[in-house]
């Protein structure tokens, strides 16, 4: 078959409910939203089809390396967690121009971004459930024989077509496919409140330092931070930004009771909030809801972490309100707890 005379098909989704040039960056999308646009199929001449398909399909490629540098081993997993189709009947296809010398046809397709996982495994964590938002983190690995990337995680959706023609004398079928990547970004629903308590190696909710006013001088009593978990951020499907208050409370134990107040006056502090993401992937199902008492069980679990910093706030002249502990020594604590509303905002 020559190449000016081979069948194209293509997939062409439509921007118009996301008022979004389809030339400039790609539009993100979110459950609920209705994908929709048609299918192109062109040749020179008149096209016999047996059969087409469209599926909205969503899959993770995930990979892991094992043992050593010079004996490691690439392990990768894939999963089709996502997958609708849509047979297009024969008589919804349609002529596109009158021109005999160019034959193009086209078919309407439709879908709904679902909110769930099309097919969970059996025993899958519920908030494992929730559809996951496009995304390639990590490193990247790209398998030599079918060209497929892997990430820690890669998380890709795409509207795929598969055509099967009838072109040759013989009568045999000639199968084309094409596909379109689309971006979704899902929103995370509030979880119930955390008992960090359950969660002894994720959260650190309070941590004392010896204070002392040199280096190598004499101890003047420890100071306790301490701070609970914050309420979660929750970012709207139509917003780019939330907000969430963490309230710090700072108790100095001093080991003098007439050096208390001296001790603490010219007493500054420089608060540096972080947003700490935390991805846990793996070739396998998570048997539970993944944390980081899975990373040493041998379930081949690997843990992507990341920062994001939010700024930087000075404190200083910090006014003190004096408690007593055991009657002994005097416990001192801020009469204003330092509290700052961090405001977070979509990183481009």
């Amino acid at each position: 078959m020559e190449s000016d005379q081979a069948p194209h098909v293509r997939v062409i989704l439509s921007y118009a409910d996301k008022n979004q040039d389809p030339e400039k960056l790609g539009a993100v999308w979110y459950p609920g939203d209705n994908l929709h646009g048609h299918l192109e199929l062109s040749n020179a001449r008149h096209l016999t089809i047996e059969r087409i398909t469209i599926y909205f399909e969503g899959v993770s490629r995930i990979w892991i390396a094992e043992g050593p540098v010079p004996n490691r081993r690439i392990l990768t997993g894939e999963r089709k967690f996502l997958s609708q189709a849509h047979d297009i009947l024969l008589s919804d296809m349609m002529q596109d121009g009158p021109d005999p010398g160019h034959v193009v046809l086209e078919a309407p397709f439709h879908f709904v971004i679902s909110r769930l996982v099309a097919s969970p495994e059996s025993g899958s964590p519920e908030q494992c459930l929730q559809l996951p938002p496009s995304l390639e983190l990590g490193d990247l690995f790209i398998d030599r024989l079918t060209g497929k990337r892997f990430a820690q995680p890669r998380i890709a959706y795409n509207i795929r077509a598969s055509v099967k023609l009838n072109m040759r004398s013989d009568g045999s079928a000639v199968s084309l496919e094409t596909s379109l990547p689309v971006v979704i970004v899902p929103l995370t629903e509030e979880l119930p409140p955390t008992e960090t308590s359950d969660f002894p190696f994720e959260f650190k909710e309070s941590d004392t330092k010896v204070l002392r006013r040199f280096p190598l001088g004499s101890t003047l009593g420890p100071l306790k931070f301490s701070m609970q978990e914050p309420p979660p951020l929750v970012i709207g499907s139509r917003s780019d930004s939330s907000s969430t208050m963490a309230v710090m409370k700072l108790e100095f134990e001093s080991t003098s009771l007439v050096d208390a107040q001296k001790s603490l006056q010219g007493l500054s502090f420089t608060v540096c909030p972080l947003l700490r993401a935390k991805t846990f992937y793996s070739v396998n199902s998570f048997p539970m809801l993944p944390s980081q008492s899975l990373l040493d069980s041998g379930n081949e679990v690997r843990l992507h972490d990341s920062f994001l910093k939010l700024g930087t706030w000075y404190v200083s002249d910090a006014r003190w309100g004096t408690g007593t502990i055991c009657r002994i020594r005097p416990l001192l604590v801020p009469q204003i707890f330092l509290a700052k509303e961090i405001i977070l905002v979509e990183h481009r």
